[in-house]
């Protein structure tokens, strides 16, 4: 009995330790958990390789970001300098506040930099400002060397980051309240109120005479046109035409402004599309003689007796090949019929 114990105890053993090796094996190739040292030692690896952009400055790889190593210093302290816990800590007589900067970079500890010529302290209201991608404290931004209030009402526009939320920065310098009325315009030239357009950078009232178009194209009245961006009169002799080629009275619309004459042949067409009698107003806004044989087709269809209307013009009708007339006129002359091709045949 207690030697089939001990070997059931040694088969158990055995299964185990093939079990850890195969299936440490299995979990290495698919990433769970890191090659041996004795194959590939995580340094050996391209640090970057799961990044978007090649790690530098002695950063690596860490769940598709680079990061810098806990206790390093990225980059790299400059001479005179070394890394201490992840910070560069003066060593040589250079580099600490008040301590003459560290050579031909201007090198100094972290917290401080150099002034041209000592390391002092920096990121404060007023000091110099700091190295890398933080310059200044939070609620400051590096102007002309300096950390410096910015961002908010009246003071400068932030370098970094602009102004804050309800502020623009006029003409680059200082963060201003926007989109009101007599206030500058927002980014993108938009103002609060849709009875408000943007003139000049400032918001001001549009749609009236000699206003700006509201969004550009419109105005309060369907006696103004927006004509060069801002409000004027239409519809009398020299104006612009108003919406939808309007004009006053008999003129008519030629080539978008009013004129004294409309109507006649070759004349700009008068209001709603009108011309004299015996002509059409063509897609150009022109009038145009119409009816007779080869000339548009008049209102309507229409065309003078003998005539039919084809596709757009007056063609003659009813005799043999002819397109067949329209009613109430008979289709064909006596003797043809009216084919299934509209057109007449014996």
């Amino acid at each position: 009995m207690a030697s089939t114990a001990l070997i059931w105890v040694r088969d158990a053993a055995i299964v185990a330790v093939v079990a850890a090796i195969v299936g440490g094996c299995a979990l290495e190739r698919v990433g769970v958990v890191p090659p041996r040292r004795g194959d590939a030692a995580p340094g050996d690896l391209d640090a970057s390789a799961t990044c978007a952009v090649q790690c530098t400055d002695g950063t690596t790889c860490v769940a598709g970001s680079c990061v810098c190593p806990p206790g390093e210093c990225c980059p790299a302290c400059a001479d005179g300098l070394t890394c201490e816990g992840g910070s560069c800590t003066a060593t040589m007589g250079c580099g600490a506040e008040g301590e003459p900067c560290c050579g031909s970079t201007g090198a100094c500890a972290t917290g401080l930099a150099c002034d041209g010529e000592r390391c002092v302290s920096c990121g404060a209201d007023g000091e110099t400002c700091c190295a890398g991608a933080t310059p200044c404290a939070t609620g400051l931004g590096c102007i002309e060397g300096a950390c410096t209030a910015c961002g908010e009402r009246d003071l400068a526009c932030c370098p970094e980051r602009g102004c804050a939320t309800g502020l623009v920065c006029d003409r680059g310098i200082t963060c201003l309240p926007c989109g009101a009325s007599g206030q500058v315009c927002c980014d993108g030239d938009a103002c609060a109120d849709v009875a408000l357009a943007c003139d000049d950078g400032t918001c001001v009232g549009c749609g009236a005479k000699d206003e700006p178009c509201c969004g550009g194209t419109a105005c309060d009245s369907d006696t103004l046109v927006c004509n060069g961006g801002r409000c004027s009169d239409c519809g009398a002799n020299g104006e612009p035409c108003c919406a939808g080629d309007v004009c006053d009275g008999a003129l008519g619309c030629d080539a978008g402004t009013c004129r004294n004459s409309c109507g006649s042949n070759g004349e700009p067409c008068c209001a709603s599309s009108v011309c004299g009698a015996g002509h059409v107003c063509d897609l150009l806004g022109t009038c145009r003689a119409c009816g007779g044989n080869g000339e548009l087709c008049c209102t309507g269809r229409g065309c003078d007796v003998g005539y039919t209307c084809g596709l757009t013009q007056c063609e003659r009708c009813g005799g043999d090949g002819e397109l067949c007339c329209a009613p109430p006129a008979s289709p064909c002359a006596t003797g043809l019929m009216c084919g299934f091709d509209l057109h007449c045949r014996n």
